[in-house]
């Protein structure tokens, strides 16, 4: 997306507004909840906006496909943040978890890093030979039978280990989204991020 810093707060704000114009009050919980307030710089806005996205565009689907999957299903979050240099280290970014499944950049990571990456490369390879290396959440049932496996924050001291909450905790995942459930359904957030994305 080209320009997503620029007038971050005020698009998101205006994109929110607009899709949840029924539901105000939904609307300024949501960004307060994420930080989000006009007046903000966009360099101090961009890390909350991209956390919005990243919840409605890849973690809120992940659990409405786990939810709507009849059979079996495995979740993992990585929870890894970006070791190098730059913007967004200590952030979890995307596709980082190809560095650490690919193994190719071992020599520039920490030993704690390099163990998360061989217990998640472990665990990929032994899922696509049929060994389900954690528990399966069953039947879509995320409400009492959520098992996810977590990999990282190394920085944190943690490897890999087993989750049975689908957010909050040591999941390190937000549930803002879902907490509002009730008032807005996903698809008018990611409605919002639709629109936003037009800005």
């Amino acid at each position: 997306m080209p320009n997503l810093k620029e007038n971050c707060v005020e698009k998101l704000t205006t994109a929110m507004n607009n899709v949840l114009s029924s539901q105000p009050d939904v609307a300024q919980r949501i960004l307060s909840e994420y930080g989000i307030s006009r007046g903000m710089s966009d360099d101090e806005a961009l890390p909350a906006v991209l956390d919005y996205i990243n919840d409605i565009c890849f973690f809120a689907p992940v659990l409405t496909l786990t939810r709507g999957w009849r059979g079996n299903s495995h979740v993992y979050y990585f929870n890894e943040g970006n070791p190098w240099e730059g913007p967004w280290k200590g952030r979890a970014t995307h596709i980082l978890d190809v560095a650490y499944l690919t193994q190719n950049f071992q020599e520039f990571m920490t030993p704690s890093q390099q163990r998360v990456a061989t217990a998640f490369a472990e665990d990929f390879f032994k899922f696509c030979h049929g060994i389900h290396p954690w528990p399966a959440v069953t039947d879509g049932d995320i409400a009492t039978n959520f098992t996810a496996r977590v990999y990282g924050p190394s920085s944190e001291g943690h490897d890999s280990r087993l989750v049975s909450e689908p957010y909050k905790g040591e999941s390190h995942r937000r549930s803002i989204l879902f907490d509002c459930n009730h008032a807005v359904s996903l698809d008018e957030l990611a409605g919002v991020f639709g629109v936003f994305r037009t800005m």
